[in-house]
């Protein structure tokens, strides 16, 4: 039984590794600079909520 879970484990992680070598083959540097903005954003965002601030007048997400 724990050798078949190895062997279902390996395979999964040949898959998403599979999976993920074609997906970043077709991003560029501006794809991920753009995640890095929208994650840093929703950090701020959460953190704003969390202190009990409101959101300015004029945000705009992603901007």
């Amino acid at each position: 039984m724990a050798g078949r879970i190895l062997d279902d484990r390996f395979h999964e992680t040949c898959v998403v590794e599979q999976a993920w070598q074609m997906f970043s083959a077709r991003r560029t540097e501006a794809d991920y600079q753009a995640w890095r903005h929208q994650r840093d954003w929703t950090a701020e965002k959460y953190r704003r909520f969390d202190r009990g601030e409101r959101m300015p007048p004029d945000w705009r997400a992603g901007a």
